[in-house]
């Protein structure tokens, strides 16, 4: 069974890792993140510290649009003093290279060393230390090979494992969403305003179609499981293609007519049975749902059931908040 790593738990841990450079007497003044991933808890040890915020522009290394951004496009906001007490003091002091994990540390240290070679570097006789908040337990014995654990002065103490953690931030990424049921509205999509666009009008139909994109998957998923009525699967095929969503298994969307009014229970009810279907016939692993209260309840169900596989799980983009 997974653990998911939410952002909240990296920003946590970050603070965290924070507190030990502290403590070990190190206060950057620049906090250099490595792309992508690892912006997110620059930006964060960035505010700490109020520090000068850089990223690593290694050749090859992807491109940064935005500092600190987020899942979904939401983004941690650098917020520092003044630019005049940043151009003071940021052209002396140390330097801080970070990423959000390593595996072997080897990428890091490519980073770390491009960090080094700037001139604002080099000719100023900064100090650079090396960072990362997580480290795998899968590439211990590479990391204490490669004498690579010699040159990275500081690690938090959180360890994570390839096999049971999956990362929020990066699991829109990792193939393992082909065996995963995802809920469209608030996962896939932003939920619409029910007032302004109300159930069964042509204004519903058009937004179906022109929604943005919230979630960006980049494997294919197994399956979407929508509250939707049936009579929109035209529309939902039509927005996924658009948006490039490779879809494995179908989208099962409510026929409303056959089912109880909308409710928490009867919502969580019907996901459930979907769920259950999907673990037979094809081994769904994952449900990922939007509304915490039908998460909620759909766990509750799940535990209720005699044949409840412990390794069952929901989980809600709503709960995964910084």
């Amino acid at each position: 069974m997974r653990t998911l790593l939410t952002i909240g738990d990296l920003a946590a841990q970050t603070r965290c890792f924070a507190s030990n450079l502290l403590i070990r007497g190190f206060n950057p003044t620049t906090v250099v993140g490595v792309p992508r991933k690892g912006m997110v808890p620059a930006t964060i040890l960035a505010n700490i510290f109020d520090a000068q915020l850089a990223h690593s522009a290694l050749p090859g290394c992807d491109p940064v649009k935005h500092y600190g951004e987020l899942p979904s496009g939401r983004r941690v906001e650098h917020t520092h003093g003044s630019e005049a007490a940043h151009r003071n003091h940021a052209l002396n002091g140390s330097v801080l290279v970070i990423d959000e994990a390593i595996h072997t540390g080897r990428d890091l240290m490519q980073h770390a060393l491009w960090v080094r070679q700037q001139d604002w570097v080099k000719n100023q006789n900064r100090q650079v230390v090396v960072g990362a908040i997580y480290k795998t337990a899968e590439g211990n014995e590479q990391r204490r090979a490669s004498g690579i654990l010699d040159d990275v002065s500081f690690y938090s103490s959180a360890t994570i494992s390839t096999e049971t953690h999956l990362c929020e931030w990066d699991a829109w990424h990792h193939p393992e969403t082909s065996h995963w049921m995802v809920d469209l509205d608030g996962v896939l999509c932003p939920d619409r305003d029910v007032e302004a666009i109300p159930d069964g009008s042509p204004t519903y139909e058009d937004w179906i179609e022109s929604a943005p994109q919230l979630y960006r998957p980049t494997f294919p998923i197994g399956a979407i499981c929508s509250w939707r009525d049936g009579r929109y699967e035209v529309n939902t095929v039509r927005w996924c293609n658009k948006q490039k969503i490779l879809v494995e298994k179908g989208i099962i969307h409510a026929n409303r007519n056959a089912l109880p009014g909308y409710s928490t229970e009867n919502v969580a009810r019907w996901k459930v049975q979907q769920y259950i279907d999907a673990r037979r016939t094809w081994c769904c692993q994952l449900f990922v749902e939007s509304d915490s209260r039908i998460a909620h309840e759909m766990r509750r169900q799940l535990q209720q059931m005699r044949f409840h596989d412990e390794t069952m799980q929901v989980w809600c983009v709503g709960d995964m908040t910084l």
